[in-house]
């Protein structure tokens, strides 16, 4: 009597019916399918909305086709994988890399500033790194700064020795100065001008550059 009356529950029941869960609203059958899962399955996750939050997760991989962010608690570096081939790092993703470089040169006015290049950064944390290669024509170098800033035009302002600036009192008619990773840690997008300045006796100067940026975070 108590195993006649057994299977008669089982058939009743929404899982037995002749239709997945026998409700008639399909939104019903979907909400118990959904509830059988994550009771039967805790460590797997089924999402019925476009943000979630996953409090246990003990699976050997994840694939997120949004956004994962950590709320609490560190996502290891180990998660953060690199590329295996020559391709670029998505825009706002570590690893983005922003250059430009002067290639044809660019003249100066004696004893001013001048822009070699400009590249804009969008918020992030930055290493900015420069390189300038300056070329005399029937002139004498007798004084070098290159630096990376944030001023346009005729203007050192915020450039400081042995951190975005670099100097050198020679005496030639070529010479490369470089500054190398600076950190650019911004929470607007900023545009950072590859600045020059020379002195020079007669003739003309040329600076060339290329001025670049990586994403480390």
């Amino acid at each position: 009597m108590i195993r006649r009356l057994f299977i008669l529950m089982l058939l009743a029941s929404p899982v037995f019916g002749g239709v997945k869960y026998s409700f008639d609203n399909s939104k019903l059958n979907d909400e118990w399918d959904n509830n059988y899962k994550e009771h039967s399955f805790p460590n797997i996750i089924y999402g019925r909305a476009s943000t979630m939050t996953v409090t246990q997760l003990n699976v050997s991989s994840l694939t997120v086709s949004g956004t994962l962010t950590a709320s609490s608690g560190t996502i290891k570096s180990s998660m953060v994988t690199g590329t295996a081939t020559n391709d670029n790092s998505p825009a706002g993703r570590i690893g983005e890399y922003v250059s430009a470089s002067n290639t044809s040169g660019t003249s100066f006015t004696n004893n001013q500033y001048v822009d070699l290049a400009n590249i804009t950064l969008t918020p992030g944390d930055w290493d900015v790194s420069l390189n300038v290669f300056v070329q005399a024509s029937g002139a004498t170098i007798t004084a070098l700064e290159i630096g990376i800033g944030t001023a346009s035009g005729n203007s050192g302002a915020g450039l400081v020795v042995a951190d975005n600036r670099s100097n050198a009192a020679i005496n030639v008619s070529q010479q490369s100065l470089v500054v190398p990773a600076w950190r650019a840690s911004i929470s607007s997008s900023t545009t950072y001008y590859a600045k020059f300045f020379a002195t020079s006796v007669a003739g003309t100067i040329n600076g060339f550059c290329r001025l670049s940026a990586r994403r480390v975070r």
